[in-house]
């Protein structure tokens, strides 16, 4: 599953080109994100920040909504901190027969705009974390189910089984988030008026193309007394390459794939 983030941490115009399609949209994009005073290198889902997305009713504008979320149904419900079970991450595969999240995945899809996130790799009972990043460096879309019950609007991000470069680095949960490759995100938000249209949905839900993203281990993201050093937590630190002695050179280059 997918817990820490990082977003917002580059150019804003770089946001705004990538999401815009003509210069007017870029313009009026950009203007929105000067609005937004957020910054994450590193944030994590259980502090339930406000994440950066395009709803399918706003698929023009950005928008900033809370990370874990809150079904409609639940109106005494004001924060996703109340709730008794996690809602950060809903599994792609299971969305139209998941409770929670069943009326979203019909009606209320989005799209989270991430610079990047983090996976532990686990190796002789240690974890390890490692960030993974598009190798161009261009902003990550990934696949979000959001809802509103009435005083908080929130998200949840969709998952996906893992690639074989995932796979390798979360080699416990085998999990990831489902990147939409950038001419696809628009589907994602697309309106679902036929059976057909669903099952044109669950096509996209898939692993991404590995070839695409690169990634490497960096400092602890969070307190871990066994690897030695202090949390990075939101700073730069937590988006620079660190390799750790306890995993060899070879071992190293057969997770990331080098």
């Amino acid at each position: 599953m997918c817990y820490n983030v990082a977003y917002l941490t580059k150019r804003k115009q770089k946001y705004a080109e990538h999401h815009g399609e003509t210069d007017a949209d870029v313009e009026r994009l950009g203007k929105q994100l000067e609005a937004i005073t957020e910054k994450h290198y590193n944030a994590s889902g259980f502090i339930y920040p406000n994440l950066l997305v395009v709803t399918n009713k706003r698929p023009d504008d950005f928008q900033m909504l809370t990370w874990g979320m809150v079904p409609f149904f639940m109106r005494d419900v004001a924060h996703p901190k109340e709730l008794k079970w996690n809602t950060l991450n809903c599994v792609g595969e299971k969305m139209f027969e998941t409770k929670s999240y069943k009326n979203p995945a019909e009606k209320r899809r989005c799209l989270i705009c991430l610079d990047g996130f983090y996976e532990p790799h686990h190796y002789k009972g240690v974890s390890y974390p490692f960030f993974i990043r598009h190798k161009n460096d261009d902003p990550m879309w990934v696949a979000g189910l959001w809802d509103d019950n009435g005083h908080i609007q929130t998200v949840s991000l969709v998952t996906v089984e893992a690639s074989p470069l995932l796979g390798r680095i979360h080699n416990d949960k085998k999990r990831m988030p489902l990147i939409l490759p950038h001419e696809m995100r628009r589907d994602w938000l697309s309106e679902l008026e036929s059976p057909a249209d669903k099952d044109a949905l669950r096509e996209l839900i898939q692993p991404y193309d590995d070839e695409l993203l690169t990634t490497y281990s960096v400092p602890p993201i969070r307190s871990n007394k066994k690897l030695g050093r202090e949390a990075a937590g939101d700073t730069p630190e937590a988006l620079e390459e660190y390799h750790y002695d306890a995993l060899p050179e070879e071992y190293y280059r057969e997770v990331i794939g080098a």
